[in-house]
């Protein structure tokens, strides 16, 4: 939407304008309805077309070319009731020829109007065909006899592709039909004969020629229309006729009451039917008055036509009343009806707010337009003029925003400088918060105005100009003329605009509320659920399961040292790398060793050598001292190949190793019994916790509880605690007993030092204890209760 779309809005129009104006001065009031007269809406069009019928089929007619001219439609139908009668017309464009016209007009068109005709919902329907692979779009609305609730007649559209939206087609085909309804009806009431309204008798014409006016026509290329047909058919012959069949696939029909924004315009349209139905009856009413009251062969002249009519007719200032009220009605509906639909276009408050606000600044001459919704009795701007982006904390939007709000306490306009009031004109002349925002700004004129939905404020709009040209009550009323029917708008593009959790978050809030009013069954039923709780809470009892913080361990870390004073040579692991049985991890020099092994096995040798020598001599003493001395170097052997066999330190089962921190001390010298790595066998896991002293006395050995590590919660392990330590420690400057527990199924992936948190499963205590006692045991200890 533009903001010229909303400049020539014509949600009001001639008899709407006039009741707004009623009580202004003579000028001022001129002045409003020439500005009101370039805005003529289409209600107050087809009006004085229908005026001009003198049938039912002129009527028609008039109305099938009001439907070429607002709608983008190929083929236009009508089907309407004379008598016992059931006639139906068909316009078409001159470019389709008769045959044509009239094949689709029976196939599909016909269709469709039946359905609406049998329908109770009295609602428009919309229906797509595809036919030989063209997309056919048939729209259809009935137009009610609101005397009888009966359809007197039904409008069918026809539109080529399937490219037209519901949102849009269906709206201005319900307002049509509406204002139809509204037409008919008052003239109906203006008849006080039958003869005297031959426009619903069983006549016929061969057509009406008259031109609408070229402002009705959206297109730049006008409708022509070339062809005018007309069949009658008595109701048994409608009975006895097939339906045609068309070769075709028809999609579902699509009623407007699911339709997007559309549906809010069908509710808006509602009370136009409530209205024309009281005042029908009320009419009926004065009329058989004034039969009882007046000579039975009376006579008096209609001021309007000058025709004669029965002393029982119901006079003509009654029927000029109740014709007011019926097109003040149907215009409030029609107004609300084009801006719901205008405002079904916006996907946020913002969008609106802004397109509002251009429009209101550029027709009125404004410095600056602001636009806020209410939520929850608070005021959120969402727009300003010629801001594009602004901050709600800001001093200049705080001083709107307060405005606003008083605005919105007052439910009614507020202006600086005060208008002087006329007649029963609603208006607030001045209010502080105001007066303040105009001495902010220079001395400037400012004007709030509220807008509703129903009696309840849902937005505000404030203004501000120059001082020289304060606003008056012909402003203001020309403001409220304009944004009255916006209100409803409002909450249908809030909705719209909010995600669909807030949806959500909303609908059970409202259903919450709605369950928990006094006296009905959610409240009763929330009030026993409170008094169980709290029976149980008193007198009840449960396990207690207190958390602790714990850690993993080793159940048997092995340590490996130096075997000997050596040199380093090689490390093949690192810090926590898994490892599998046999798989070297770290091997120290054997050069040395194996140099004393050589001369270890040459000493050996020399020795045999000096036993045979000795015994060949029979020298045997010195054969026993060189056989001593052989034992003796044997053994120096065996210790060092044992120390050669210890120079490569491999893994003794499948495990991770812990600790080693060797890669920087490749070469470097090792004492024997060094430490140099440690080593955990795979799944030999224990949990230490610590728990607390003032936890310590409800803790024993046997019980059971989950620990949930820190790097992965949702995966628990179940334990049993094995011993609790007699003595406290010191952890990270807590105060605490160890817990040992062994976990019932050895968990994988596991490292040593890894925290998490143990739930414990204790003793059975009461619930308000359970709940209570830390606060009760640090009162005991702080106040010595």
């Amino acid at each position: 939407m533009t903001e010229s779309t909303l400049q020539t809005e014509s949600e009001f129009d001639d008899s709407k304008s006039t009741s707004a104006t009623d009580h202004l001065p003579q000028a001022e009031s001129q002045a409003v309805d020439k500005a009101v007269d370039k805005t003529v809406g289409l209600s107050g069009m087809i009006r004085r077309l229908l005026q001009d019928c003198p049938t039912k089929q002129a009527t028609y007619d008039t109305l099938m070319q009001v439907c070429e001219q607002r709608l983008p439609a190929s083929l236009v139908r009508s089907d309407y009731q004379v008598g016992s009668v059931m006639l139906s017309e068909i316009r078409h464009d001159e470019r389709m020829s008769n045959v044509e016209a009239k094949k689709f007009s029976d196939l599909f068109m016909a269709q469709v109007a039946k359905e609406v005709r049998a329908s109770s919902s009295r609602e428009p329907q919309l229906k797509r065909f595809e036919r030989a692979g063209q997309q056919l779009t048939i729209a259809a609305a009935p137009i009610v006899d609101v005397n009888t609730n009966e359809v007197d007649g039904v409008l069918t559209v026809m539109l080529g592709g399937a490219s037209h939206q519901a949102e849009f087609i269906l709206p201005i085909l319900d307002g049509i039909t509406a204002t139809a309804s509204a037409t008919l009806l008052s003239r109906s009431l203006a008849a006080s004969q039958p003869q005297a309204g031959s426009g619903f008798g069983a006549q016929t014409t061969d057509g009406f020629q008259g031109k609408l006016p070229n402002a009705l026509s959206p297109s730049s290329q006008p409708f022509r229309p070339t062809t005018l047909k007309a069949t009658q058919q008595t109701p048994e012959q409608a009975a006895a006729k097939p339906e045609a069949k068309p070769e075709a696939k028809s999609e579902v029909a699509t009623p407007i009451s699911m339709v997007g924004g559309t549906a809010m315009a069908a509710a808006a349209l509602k009370p136009v039917s409530d209205a024309l139905r009281k005042s029908s009856a009320a009419a009926k009413a004065n009329t058989a008055t004034a039969t009882k009251t007046q000579t039975t062969n009376k006579r008096v002249e209609t001021p309007s036509t000058g025709a004669a009519v029965p002393a029982g007719s119901v006079p003509a200032a009654a029927m000029s009343a109740t014709a007011a009220r019926l097109a003040e009605a149907d215009a409030t509906a029609h107004a609300e009806v084009s801006a719901l639909s205008k405002a079904a276009r916006f996907s946020s408050l913002k969008e609106f707010g802004f397109t509002l606000v251009n429009a209101i600044s550029n027709q009125f001459q404004c410095e600056q337009v602001a636009f806020a919704a209410e939520q929850n009795l608070k005021i959120k701007i969402h727009a300003i003029s010629g801001i594009a982006d602004f901050k709600n904390s800001s001093p200049g939007v705080a001083s709107i925003r307060q405005a606003m709000e008083e605005c919105l306490d007052e439910k009614n306009p507020v202006a600086v400088p005060g208008l002087v009031l006329t007649g029963d004109f609603a208006a607030v002349p001045s209010r502080a918060i105001h007066q303040q925002w105009s001495v902010e700004c220079n001395n400037s004129a400012v004007c709030s105005l509220p807008l509703f939905d129903n009696d309840d404020v849902v937005a505000v709009v404030s203004l501000r100009r120059a001082a020289d040209r304060p606003f008056t009550q012909t402003d203001i009323a020309k403001l409220k003329s304009m944004l009255q029917a916006y209100g409803p708008a409002v909450r249908v593009v809030e909705k719209a605009g909010q995600p669909v959790g807030s949806r959500i978050s909303s609908a059970v809030k409202t259903k919450a509320s709605d369950s928990m009013t006094k006296g009905s069954w959610g409240r009763r039923i929330l009030l026993l659920g409170f008094l169980a709780a709290a029976v149980w809470f008193c007198f009840g009892t449960m396990t207690y399961q207190p958390l602790c913080q714990s850690t993993i361990t080793a159940a048997n870390l092995r340590h490996f040292s130096a075997p000997f004073d050596g040199q380093l040579q090689a490390v093949a692991v690192s810090p926590g790398q898994r490892v599998a049985k046999g798989e070297i991890l770290v091997q120290f020099d054997t050069s040395n060793l194996k140099l004393e092994m050589i001369g270890l096995q040459r000493q050996i040798s020399a020795s045999n050598v000096q036993v045979k020598q000795a015994v060949s001599e029979g020298e045997l003493g010195q054969a026993s001292m060189a056989n001593a001395r052989l034992g003796v170097l044997q053994t120096q052997i065996s210790a060092v190949q044992k120390q050669i066999d210890e120079a490569t330190i491999t893994a003794p089962t499948d495990g991770v190793v812990v600790l080693s921190d060797l890669q920087q001390r490749i070469g470097q010298e090792f004492p024997q019994g060094e430490e140099i790595l440690q080593f955990v066998a795979d799944g030999d896991w224990l949990l230490q916790i610590e728990v607390p002293d003032s936890l310590v006395s409800v803790v024993e050995a046997d019980q059971t509880g989950e620990f949930a590590p820190a790097s992965d919660p949702t995966n628990k392990h179940k334990f049993r605690i094995d011993n609790v330590d007699g003595a406290a420690s010191v952890l990270k400057n807590r105060n605490v007993f160890l817990a040992h527990a062994d976990f019932e199924v050895q968990p994988e992936q596991m490292m040593t030092g890894m925290e998490g948190t143990s739930k414990l499963t204790t003793v059975d205590r009461p619930v308000w204890w359970v709940a209570l006692h830390g606060a009760i045991d640090w009162a005991r200890i702080n106040f010595w209760l």
